[in-house]
């Protein structure tokens, strides 16, 4: 009998990859400074806000933002172009053909794009979960028994898969989840990991 019925990714440097994020971040530090830009991040509550306005509304008056700085922010707040890693779509293809069900926990910011369908994997998930929607963000409890009720799955009958230890390992475990961390560069000593998305048909085979 196989053991896991819903496989749930963590989204962006698991799934894709946002060059948008770092180099609009990158021009946004240069212009309004690194401490400004920390204290809009704010330890991750901005994954909190639930739309763009939202988060710019305090940040805007706060840090005194020209025009050109608040357009800047906004684009870096849209985090576009993503683009998805090279076995990403093999295993999303993969998981569907074994009939697994999939799932995605994503931290990030508010932003008006639909990233799933932007990246043109949203035919392969069933229940995807944003921090910016319900004001939760990983690696809280919350953010992870909401998907497990929206499709109906008993934790034990789900894998986690993140490059985050905290957010991603960490958070699943904590309510019963079973999680595996993407470490890519194999730079942790953290046993339970692959370093390709690849290595979950292994895994899930034994």
């Amino acid at each position: 009998m196989r053991k896991y019925e819903l496989i749930v990714f963590d989204l962006i440097d698991t799934l894709a990859y946002c060059k948008g994020l770092s180099d609009v971040e990158t021009e946004l530090v240069q212009a309004v400074g690194q401490d400004t830009v920390d204290s809009f991040i704010d330890g991750g509550n901005i994954d909190k806000k639930k739309t763009v306005d939202e988060a710019m509304e305090k940040f805007k008056t706060s840090a005194h933002l020209t025009e050109e700085q608040e357009a800047l922010t906004r684009k870096w707040l849209s985090w576009s172009n993503s683009y998805l890693f090279e076995d990403t779509v093999e295993i999303l293809e993969y998981l569907k053909v074994q009939g697994y069900r999939v799932g995605i926990i994503s931290n990030s910011p508010p932003t008006n794009d639909d990233q799933l369908a932007d990246l043109g994997i949203a035919h392969y998930v069933e229940v995807a979960v944003f921090s910016y929607e319900l004001g939760l963000r990983k690696p809280e409890k919350e953010i992870f028994i909401e998907l497990l009720e929206r499709v109906n799955v008993e934790s034990s009958q789900a894998l986690m898969i993140g490059d985050s230890l905290e957010n991603d390992v960490n958070g699943a475990l904590a309510v019963g989840m079973d999680a595996l961390l993407l470490d890519r560069n194999n730079n942790s000593n953290f046993n339970s990991k692959i370093t390709s998305l690849l290595l979950l048909k292994g895994f899930l085979s034994t």
